[in-house]
């Protein structure tokens, strides 16, 4: 089976992990249904606490896996904001799965300069995320990017 017939759940379940086990989407089929869109655009909406940033925070893990050199712009409303989904959301997912490491973050491989700050990092197979809040607009200008990401657009 090649990377192309793999579902982006799928290979997000065999190479991240949350609290010590396999990341699994049984319990959260929605999640699983956006991360395998081929949508270019789409529009996530509801309550509070039904995993919205973190299935974001997937949506762009399975992204970089699934495609070298994809880049991403995420803009939430406020520098705390930023700071936790780099920080909680990706890092803390990052840091807790050895295969991603093993892959992404080597530095062996990093075909671009290797970063790996609360506002931009940057992976082995060229894949870069930029963060940002909508306090900091100047700094989202010249920003070249694939995906944009904008969490909390009703604040």
């Amino acid at each position: 089976m090649t990377l192309a017939q793999i579902k982006k759940s799928d290979l997000i379940e065999q190479t991240l992990r949350f609290q010590g086990k396999p990341l699994s989407f049984r319990n959260y089929p929605l999640s699983r249904q956006i991360i395998d869109t081929e949508a270019d655009f789409y529009l996530l909406k509801g309550g509070r606490q039904i995993a919205k940033s973190v299935t974001l925070a997937n949506v762009i893990l399975s992204d970089i896996m699934a495609y070298p050199y994809n880049s991403f712009l995420y803009i939430a409303p406020t520098l705390p904001q930023v700071k936790v989904f780099s920080a909680d959301r990706i890092a803390a997912r990052i840091e807790e799965s050895p295969d991603f490491k093993d892959i992404y973050l080597d530095k062996t491989m990093a075909s671009v300069p290797f970063e790996q700050n609360i506002f931009k990092k940057t992976f082995a197979n060229g894949s870069q995320i930029y963060f940002r809040s909508e306090t900091q607009l100047d700094s989202i200008r010249g920003i070249a990017v694939k995906q944009n990401m904008f969490d909390e657009i009703q604040d």
